[in-house]
């Protein structure tokens, strides 16, 4: 088999690329959800809910200020807020006595 220098990623490439991921245990997304396609209405109601949940209720999101719509919705992004700097200013003062202890420790 020939290659063709010109024009990489000729379809005999892409073929081979593949095959190798898959051989590493990778496994795009457009395949797995291939295999778990729904078998009936129920089923896609019930992935769609699945999906619905974890996007509204679990998933942080950047443009909210990594906090889920749920907790945005319910008004609690300041709570979260306000734990996240308490924990932050905790971290903080504790990191030079963890450095400290370090040094230490490879002093000994």
């Amino acid at each position: 088999m020939d290659r063709d220098l010109k024009h990489p990623w000729t379809p005999c490439d892409r073929r081979t690329f593949l095959r190798t991921l898959g051989l590493l245990g990778f496994v795009s997304p457009l395949l797995a959800s291939c295999a778990h396609a729904p078998l009936s209405l129920a089923d896609a109601r019930r992935s769609v809910s699945r999906f619905v949940d974890h996007y509204n209720e679990v998933r942080l999101h950047g443009a909210l200020g990594y906090v889920t719509p749920k907790d945005k919705l319910e008004g609690r992004e300041a709570e979260i807020f306000a734990e996240r700097d308490r924990r932050l200013e905790t971290a903080h003062e504790r990191r030079p006595l963890s450095r400290q202890q370090a040094c230490d420790k490879a002093v000994t």
